[in-house]
C-alpha cells in the first residue's frame, strides 16, 4: 500500500514538471483582448468570455481586479495572475498591470 502511495506521488511530481508556466499566454491574451480605450463594461463582458474573475469598477480609485488561472499548479501551490485595470473619468481602460501571485492549494 505504502509503494502504491509513493509511485503515485512520484508519478505527479514528474507530470507537474513537464507543464510549462502560461503566465506570458494569460498576459498576452488579456492585453489582446482588452485594448486601451474600451469602456468598463465592454471590459467585463471580455474578462467573463475569457473565464477571467473580476471585480467591479471601484469608484473611489477607478480600477479593477481581475484573477486569471492557474497558471501554475503544483502539490501545494498555486499561482494566478491578478491584473488592474485602470479606468479615466469617462469610464475608458487606461492601462493594464500585472503580477503573478501565489494562491494556495
Amino acid at each position: 500500500m505504502l509503494r502504491i502511495l509513493l509511485v503515485a506521488i512520484v508519478m505527479t511530481c514528474i507530470g507537474c514538471r513537464g507543464k510549462k508556466d502560461t503566465y506570458a499566454n494569460v498576459v498576452a491574451e488579456v492585453h489582446q483582448a482588452l485594448p486601451l480605450g474600451m469602456r468598463a463594461d465592454d471590459v467585463g463582458r471580455v474578462l467573463d468570455s475569457l473565464g477571467i474573475a473580476h471585480s467591479l469598477v471601484q469608484p473611489d480609485s477607478s480600477t479593477m481586479r481581475a484573477l486569471g488561472g492557474p497558471i501554475e499548479k503544483g502539490l501545494v501551490t498555486r499561482a494566478d495572475v491578478q491584473f488592474e485595470l485602470s479606468f479615466d473619468s469617462s469610464g475608458r481602460l487606461t492601462s493594464i498591470s500585472e503580477k503573478k501571485i501565489l494562491t494556495g492549494p
